[in-house]
């Protein structure tokens, strides 16, 4: 999918700004912010339908530059902060940072919200992509895409729509049934709409998707605009749609109050007890070691950089999600004592024809310089400060990390809603009348819901159910303090080099599977530097000398995708679940703390913040669909 940004300009009449792909304006000439809290907030209902302790979802076709979800965010500001609220947000031509904020400027009554949403607004890339604010009380949920697949893939109950696109005649695909009919399979019932249009190939297409509808009094000019509600339509497909949707993410009575048990202080581990604590839920966190990330996790330096592909295939997107919800929430991390530097990362090409392959992807795609470029080799020596072996992609915020580090961070900001048991072998884990019980070396605990975070180490956990795991163990080797002492940044290629000036210096990583056996210490050392050495062909080899190598375990699945989500559902109450968050293989680093999020959305009944196709492709029962009864009972006691 190519990027494709908001091309605009200034009405020179009356200062509105109007879009050049549409030839339409963004909002009435007789103001933009009254037309957003007259036609959506109060055309909805808000701000009296927010509820203390209650969530609220909305939808809105046309983010445009984000005029109507700031008002709503300054709505519920002025009205005392009720309830939370998630917003889900679509637009297919989204704005570039600088765009957006000249634009915002003419507004400075939203200053104080508009800065907050420039501060997380990186780089608009196709896909779905969350941003945080108010400590997770607000949460905006960006699809860049096409409005139709962007609501196909929403997973989320819809409590009220936005329906601002631009005028039917210029963009009629914003105003069809079709939409209207997929809007339907995600309302609540009663879930509210309001929109300015009152054209009647509008008023006929939600109607004919079970939406009641009147028209009222108008603004700026307008005679009329319309605001209704979803009142139902019994259809079989109708009826499939929401149940099929529902039972994949879906979980009634689960409340913040209730207990979840985590299972691995690894960086799976801990990103869900982060984001578990970040919405107020209490977690039993046990580990078999002293210390947080002693497995995997505990190497001393790992690489944070997306996945690019030429096809866009499933990795490649949720890889993108990932690294942007990454960089959004670095400075929160390094800020907890995250240990890391972010000058860049240089991925060279494996051959000719991959140089070829890294050139037509950034060609075709249209990405932004700021989140990939091609280098020719002499640029990318440059940039590294060797002469290196090949042109590459370099990302400019990509970089390393100390995942230790980071482990720790995750628990320091959550730590008033953790309990961690160290030193803790986890026995076995079973059911009892209210949900599961927690067998460990110190003693029986229990929880609503369990969620199996330690890899490899599930598997004897979980006897009855087969994971479909694969293990392949890499072998990494420390760097001496000096060594390299010209390396600016971090270069991967078949492995990887990380600069040792902050001590952190690592080469790696070798790919040892399972079945054919480990290497020994000195074989392990040899392929590194082999690796490192077609990578900078001209450094004096004495350079490599290593402090000590380390033995990690990659758990992948058949289909080289994680595992996320429920595993097994408790067979006597709806209130309890077995979850998981597995086989990250070696993209642990990026995929963790947005597979986390994804997992506790959907835990927590929330909209989801990645496409609804993903989440499924992720789920632990994917490997077991042959079996079509045993995972519809699996997915219907929730």
């Amino acid at each position: 999918m190519r990027v494709n940004y908001a091309q605009w300009q200034w009405e020179e009449s009356s200062r509105v700004p109007r879009s050049l792909q549409f030839n339409d304006i963004y909002h009435s000439r007789a103001g933009g912010l009254e037309q957003s809290k007259e036609v959506y907030i109060r055309g909805n209902g808000f701000p009296e339908r927010w509820e203390a302790g209650k969530l609220c979802t909305i939808l809105e076709t046309g983010f445009g530059f984000g005029l109507n979800f700031l008002c709503t965010w300054q709505a519920w500001k002025l009205n005392g902060e009720i309830g939370n609220l998630h917003y889900f947000a679509v637009e297919a031509f989204p704005w570039q940072k600088q765009d957006l904020a000249e634009v915002l400027s003419a507004f400075p009554e939203l200053n104080s919200f508009s800065n907050v949403l420039l501060e997380q607004w990186d780089i608009p890339l196709p896909g779905f992509h969350r941003l945080v604010f108010e400590g997770g009380r607000i949460v905006l949920t960006l699809a860049h895409c096409d409005v139709l697949k962007a609501v196909k893939e929403c997973a989320a109950s819809i409590d009220a729509f936005y329906f601002d696109g631009f005028a039917p005649e210029k963009n009629p695909d914003m105003w069809s049934v079709y939409l209207f009919k997929r809007c339907a399979t995600i309302a609540t019932m009663g879930a509210t709409l309001a929109t300015y249009s009152v054209a009647g190939v509008v008023r006929k297409a939600l109607t004919e998707a079970g939406f009641v509808v009147k028209r009222v009094e108008g603004f700026g000019g307008k005679r009329q605009r319309l605001i209704g509600h979803y009142e139902g339509f019994e259809t079989t497909q109708k009826k499939y749609a929401r149940q099929l949707q529902n039972n994949y993410f879906s979980m009634d009575g689960f409340k913040n109050s209730n207990t979840v048990a985590v299972i691995g202080a690894g960086i799976a581990g801990c990103s869900i007890a982060e984001r578990l604590a970040a919405r107020g839920i209490r977690v039993e966190l046990f580990e078999r070691y002293a210390e947080p990330a002693q497995l995997t996790s505990g190497n001393i330096s790992g690489v944070v950089y997306p996945l690019m592909t030429q096809d866009g295939n499933r990795s490649d997107s949720m890889t993108r999600s990932a690294y942007l919800w990454w960089q959004r929430q670095r400075k929160r991390w390094q800020a907890h004592g995250m240990i890391g530097e972010f000058n860049g990362v240089l991925q060279l090409a494996k051959s000719e024809k991959h140089a070829l392959l890294q050139q037509k992807v950034v060609q075709s795609h249209g990405y932004p310089e700021a989140y990939v470029r091609y280098l020719d080799q002499e640029t990318a020596s440059k940039y590294a400060g060797y002469p290196v072996g090949s042109s590459g992609w370099w990302f400019p915020q990509g970089g390393w990390i100390n995942p230790a580090s980071l482990c720790r961070s995750m628990l320091a900001i959550a730590e008033k809603h953790i309990h961690a048991h160290w030193n803790t072998d986890v026995l076995a884990v079973y059911q009892n009348d209210q949900g599961w019980c927690i067998e460990t070396s110190a003693g029986t605990y229990e929880a609503e819901h369990v969620i199996f975070a330690n890899a490899w180490e599930s598997k004897a956990l979980l006897p009855d159910l087969n994971m479909h795991f694969k293990r392949i163990y890499g072998q990494t080797h420390s760097l001496m303090p000096n060594a390299l002492a010209h390396l600016k940044v971090v270069i991967c290629q078949d492995g990887y080099i990380i600069p040792s000036n902050q001590g952190y210096g690592c080469i790696g990583a070798t790919f040892e599977r399972d079945e054919i056996g480990r290497m020994n210490e000195n074989e392990a050392l040899e392929s590194n530097i082999t690796r490192v050495l077609k990578m900078l062909p001209t450094i004096n080899i004495e350079e490599l000398k290593s402090q000590g190598g380390r033995l990690g375990c990659r758990t992948v699945t058949e289909d080289r995708l994680p595992m996320v989500g429920l595993i097994q559902a408790h067979s006597s109450t709806q209130h309890a679940a077995l979850w998981g968050l597995l086989a990250l293989g070696s993209r642990g680093l990026v995929w963790a703390p947005w597979c986390a999020e994804l997992l506790v959305s959907a835990l927590c009944k929330e909209a989801l913040p990645g496409e609804l196709s993903l989440w499924k492709a992720l789920s632990p029962l994917r490997f077991h669909r042959s079996d079509k009864k045993t995972v519809l009972a699996a997915l219907g006691a929730l």
